[in-house]
């Protein structure tokens, strides 16, 4: 494979370099962070004009090549030299496939390399290391004749009587150490040991048990409330063993209670002060009031009280979006009020301004432009002069007076606007005397809807007074008779 990589790598650097210069003015204005592989564009340019050459001697009626291509770049852009682009636009394409491909062979070639300088003669095996019966290679056994590839199993090394004490004595401080964990020294562990089942690369295998179980289980946890503040001895026992020999170590340890655990040295103490001042057959137990000279008091848990703040969040949560909706629908509620309010002096401007002798689309004119001049910064904008002046607009931009007049009335949204633009769009034709006509008897309908309808508003504040009204009478009321009965 190697003579492979290293021929077709040759033949494409060898390309490269020979055709560098081949149509090196289409090269010329191209930007590099645009054509990042351009030093590859005059072997690309030649394949180009190789394949042209080709299809036209296989098929010499056939289509133009590129033709597709062709005529998209035609369209996209027109007046330009659309022959150099095209070379351009097929030589970006094909570069990027020819460095793919350089970089894969020269990655090909390095790896072939190196699997050729790392295959060594082989003169030994090592015997497994990590506790396994056996391994197996995967050799290539090269002859004179033939190359072959074996598979051989190694087993484990087998050690002597006295090279096992050696390596018991050996590994003695490892295992100690390693038992500790995180604790620092065996005449002071707070912390729970650790119990490996093996240690070292002969893999000597590792059994444990504590001297008694009341202190330390089995898996190495200190049991903290059988543990003396004043220090518990106990030891360790450990068999090790490797092939068919044995041996045992004590560990001697001096327990503590995890001062750093608040939680279990609490613990610990609260059970030996219940268990030695409280009788079994009493029907309650008495508690510490002090516990390594600290005063100390017992609580029983609130009921899980603290939930009730989940609930409380989701109901606040809920009120909050209803609240943001009720707002919303107020401001829609305020705009209505305002475009009805302004609804008679809206018609009764463009009455006026119509007997004066202009058209609707100057008296929209007129009105917008008295509007802006009276609006001040701090003012409120009249929503029904908003749409005013986009529909003066829109007249503006070239729609017809009869769309516009129909889309002011839609825009509104309330039925006296829309009943006004429906009056104004089908009265374009019937002359300005009709309109000023149904506009008088609008502003008159206008005006008494606009009276019945301060009525109503007036009748439903009284209402909503009535009960801050009582409120008062009740204070009122409380005033005079409390101490009237205090007297008495």
């Amino acid at each position: 494979m190697i003579f492979i990589y290293f021929i077709m790598l040759s033949i494409v650097i060898t390309l490269t370099i020979a055709l560098r210069k081949y149509h090196i003015d289409f090269k010329k204005h191209l930007k590099k962070h645009e054509h990042p592989f351009s030093f590859l564009y005059g072997l690309c340019f030649f394949l180009t004009d190789t394949y042209v050459k080709a299809y036209n001697k296989i098929k010499p009626n056939g289509p133009e090549p590129f033709h597709s291509l062709k005529s998209k770049m035609h369209m996209l852009y027109p007046g330009k030299n659309i022959s150099e682009m095209l070379y351009i636009s097929l030589a970006k394409r094909m570069a990027a496939g020819i460095a793919v491909f350089i970089f894969f062979m020269s990655a090909g070639l390095i790896y072939s390399v190196s699997v050729l300088l790392g295959n060594k003669n082989v003169t030994e095996l090592s015997r497994p290391n990590d506790g396994s019966d056996s391994v197996t290679y995967t050799l290539i056994a090269d002859t004179n004749d033939t190359t072959e590839q074996i598979e051989v199993d190694i087993s484990k090394k087998m050690y002597e009587y006295s090279e096992i004490i050696t390596l018991f004595d050996k590994y003695r401080e490892d295992i100690i150490t390693a038992m500790l964990g995180e604790n620092t020294s065996s005449e002071y562990v707070t912390k729970p040991l650790s119990f490996p089942s093996s240690i070292g690369d002969e893999a000597i295998s590792l059994s444990w048990q504590p001297e008694n179980l009341s202190f330390i289980d089995l898996n190495g946890e200190l049991i903290y409330e059988n543990i003396s503040s004043e220090g518990t001895h106990t030891c360790v026992y450990i068999t090790m063993k490797l092939s068919d020999v044995e041996a045992t170590l004590m560990a001697g340890v001096i327990l503590y209670p995890d001062r750093s655990d608040r939680s279990s040295l609490l613990h610990a103490e609260i059970m030996s002060y219940i268990n030695e001042n409280n009788s079994p057959y009493s029907s309650t137990v008495s508690l510490p009031s002090n516990i390594s000279g600290s005063d100390v008091a017992f609580f029983l848990p609130d009921n899980n009280s603290n939930l009730i703040f989940f609930p409380i969040g989701i109901i606040t949560c809920i009120i909050l979006l209803f609240a943001s909706c009720k707002e919303l629908n107020s401001k829609v509620r305020f705009r209505n009020n305002q475009m009805l309010s302004d609804y008679p002096e809206i018609v009764s401007k463009l009455l006026l301004l119509s007997n004066a002798g202009l058209n609707i689309r100057n008296a929209f004119k007129k009105i917008t432009e008295d509007y802006y001049k009276g609006l001040s910064a701090n003012d409120i904008p009249h929503y029904a002069y908003e749409e005013l002046s986009i529909t003066l607009n829109s007249l503006n931009s070239g729609k017809s007076e009869a769309t516009a007049y129909t889309e002011y009335g839609k825009r509104c949204r309330l039925m006296p606007y829309m009943k006004l633009g429906s009056l104004l769009e089908q009265n374009l034709n019937k002359g300005a005397k009709e309109m000023r006509f149904q506009l008088g008897s609008e502003v008159k309908n206008a005006f008494q809807n606009y009276k019945s309808e301060t009525i109503t508003k007036s009748k439903q504040a009284e209402t909503k007074l009535i009960f801050p009204m009582l409120l008062i009478l009740i204070v009122i009321m409380l005033l005079i008779m409390v101490p009237a009965f205090m007297n008495m």
